[in-house]
């Protein structure tokens, strides 16, 4: 799988942007807790693409302001490649642990949070080779099989 890493100090926003929103949730409902790792999962149409293949072929990559919509939260994200084209995905940045369908009726509507920083143009980042391990007591892992710097103009 490739996921984009961002640059520490994007990533120390991210985190910073995450932490505030989870606490304030968490205050009328204390069901959301954090997401990690903050990276980016594209929503890529060639299964055989790896990360390699965008050593040189992205252009920009945007982060915009996160978005809560039903039991996740995630920040909506833009690469925008040299050739023109467009790949969105997002960041997961919380998650809803609840099994009561009332509460989840009650949050269904998709709802924007505030955040001040956004949208965050990320200047350097990685592409990199991921695999994620589903575990069943403590949620998941992953681990980065390659990875490769990208600077943008």
């Amino acid at each position: 799988m490739v996921v984009f890493i961002p640059h520490p100090s994007e990533e120390l926003i991210l985190v910073q942007t995450q932490k505030a929103l989870l606490a304030a949730l968490n205050k009328k409902e204390p069901l959301w807790y954090p997401e990690f790792p903050l990276w980016v999962l594209p929503d890529l149409q060639q299964e055989k693409a790896d990360a390699a293949s965008f050593r040189g072929a992205v252009s920009s990559m945007t982060i915009y302001m996160p978005e809560k919509n039903r039991n996740t939260i995630f920040f909506p994200v833009e690469i925008r490649l040299n050739d023109g084209r467009l790949l969105n995905g997002n960041i997961a940045a919380g998650k809803k642990n609840d099994n009561d369908s009332l509460c989840a009726a009650k949050n269904s509507n998709r709802e924007r949070l505030p955040a001040e920083l956004f949208p965050l143009v990320c200047r350097v980042f990685r592409a990199a080779g991921a695999i994620f391990t589903t575990l069943p007591e403590s949620g998941r892992t992953w681990k980065v099989t390659q990875s490769f710097w990208i600077k943008t103009k």
